[in-house]
């Protein structure tokens, strides 16, 4: 509820069901049109909530839950009032009964819909906000009856629906449809949409292994981004083969690709992207060796000082292609330490993780943080020691800004299970990736190999200039891993000694 010292006046709002059933537990959101924060926003057991409220201006929306008899399920009505002048008390009455069905049909005959979620983008003078704040998840529209009831014409106010779609019976499906449906400028009185095929993006999604077959991988899609504040609808997992390939098809727009890969007995870790879909056809490579830390902007993970804060959080297991992150909080041991000198700031029994922020004294200092981790996983070869170290000098900044870390990426050709071919020569790209987008020339790129997990490195030659260079190794034949350590130095002095035991693995011609 709303504090203010404004006079206050009594608001009822009222939910009637859908026939004659009881209703469950339903959604109650007041936003306040001119701030853009909830005057009122929770879940209520009953018919009827009161509020005291300020005059002003509101939105207010309601997904009314009525129960089905002889069944767990609940159908759900959207019914809102996108701009309600308040200045009195008053009484609403908010009727799922005149809600109209929600459909939504594909040209695919043999998909079906297997799980979505919904919420309303409500417009203000602050930009957009979402109703409710956590999406509505709903399995199918069969199971899930969804309606809407139809509004008056508001500018910028929308119904956005997003569902997921697979081969009907299918064990893996071969294909996944991730759709997003919206009304514009108000809810209609025809809640139908019909897609298709031939409008959407076509995304071939290879998934590698990590020298282990199997099916224990899910690859999902995440959130759309065009939603509001970035918050959008549920992803869904659905299981791929471990190396295999899928077609996706995406509404077009930025979206958040989440996977996750594992089993429930050891964990399960996960990497993410943020792509933007236009029109066309993709081809994607997800989980190619070497992991590592990589820098992302636009989600979550983030390594910046803000005034005397250190914040830290950095996707320790990141696959090889740009742009995506990725962790194993649940399968890796290893700790993450923070150095001043002789000095220990902080440290944590998580890889590349503070959970807290820590406190730096203002003038300037060089740091160190030093990240060490085992990994031994069932679906994995590959990536079982971990140690990355970076030195740099930092001082209190007057906002937000990226420390100056960076991180070696590497792009070795590989099969489907992580292995180049022993025995030949080779080379691949060795990228210096700054965190923020952007740093310093450097003044050191050295790459060191080893085939025995680090017993003994021998340098790799490297060639070229920038942050993108050339790195040339010769394979020995009875070898069974490449190891990577590289090392890189900045014109600022600002460094990272990086360490992969089993970068990726070495097979034989047959």
């Amino acid at each position: 509820m709303a504090s203010s010292s404004a006079p206050s006046h009594h608001l009822k709002i009222q939910l009637l069901g859908r026939g004659a059933h009881p209703l469950g537990n339903s959604d109650v959101t007041i936003t306040d049109l001119a701030t853009g924060r909830a005057a009122f926003d929770d879940i209520i057991s009953g018919e009827s909530v009161e509020v005291d409220l300020p005059a002003g201006r509101y939105g207010i929306g309601t997904v009314i839950r009525t129960l089905v008899p002889g069944s767990e399920n609940a159908s759900s009505t959207v019914a809102c009032l996108p701009r309600f002048e308040f200045g009195g008390d008053t009484n609403l009455v908010f009727d799922a009964q005149r809600g109209k069905r929600v459909s939504i049909s594909l040209d695919e005959p043999s998909a079906e819909l297997v799980s979505g979620s919904f919420f309303v983008a409500q417009p203000t003078d602050q930009g957009l906000v979402q109703f409710p704040a956590s999406p509505s998840a709903l399995r199918n529209l069969e199971e899930n009856e969804l309606y809407v009831v139809p509004t008056a014409t508001e500018k910028g106010f929308s119904f956005e629906l997003q569902s997921h779609w697979v081969q009907r019976g299918a064990p893996i499906t071969p294909y996944v449809y991730n759709l997003v449906t919206a009304t514009h400028d108000g809810i209609p009185a025809d809640p139908s949409f019909r897609v298709h095929t031939s409008d959407l993006v076509q995304v071939r999604r290879h998934w590698s292994a990590q020298g282990i077959s199997g099916d224990n991988s899910d690859v999902g899609s995440g959130p759309n981004l065009d939603f509001v504040n970035g918050h959008g609808t549920w992803g869904f997992g659905f299981r791929i083969p471990s190396p295999g390939v899928r077609t996706e098809y995406y509404t077009p727009g930025r979206w958040n690709v989440d996977t996750a890969q594992g089993v429930s007995e050891v964990g399960y870790e996960n990497s993410s992207a943020l792509l933007e879909y236009g029109p066309g056809i993709y081809r994607e490579k997800w989980n190619q060796m070497p992991l590592g830390p990589t820098f992302v902007e636009g989600l979550i993970y983030q390594a910046s000082r803000q005034g005397d804060d250190l914040i830290m959080y950095i996707p320790m297991f990141s696959d090889s292609e740009r742009g995506h992150a990725g962790t194993a909080h649940h399968t890796a041991i290893g700790t993450t330490t923070l150095r001043r000198g002789d000095e220990v700031l902080r440290e944590e029994p998580f890889m590349g993780i503070f959970p807290s922020a820590v406190t730096l004294p203002p003038e300037p200092s060089v740091y160190e943080v030093t990240v060490q981790g085992k990994r031994q996983v069932p679906w994995s070869r590959y990536a079982t020691d971990q140690s990355v170290t970076w030195k740099f000098l930092s001082q209190h900044t007057t906002e937000s800004e990226p420390l100056p870390l960076m991180a070696l990426r590497y792009s070795p050709k590989l099969d489907d299970h992580g292995r180049a071919i022993a025995g030949l020569p080779s080379t691949f790209e060795v990228r210096a990736e700054h965190n923020g987008g952007k740093g310093p020339p450097l003044r050191q790129l050295d790459v060191f190999v080893s085939y025995d997990d680090g017993q003994r490195w021998e340098q790799a030659p490297v060639v070229g200039l920038g942050d993108a260079r050339r790195v040339f190794v010769r394979y020995p034949s009875d070898a069974e891993f490449v190891s990577l350590r590289g090392v890189a130095v900045d014109e600022e002095g600002n460094s990272v000694t990086q360490t992969l035991i089993r970068a990726y693995g070495l097979r034989r011609l047959d």
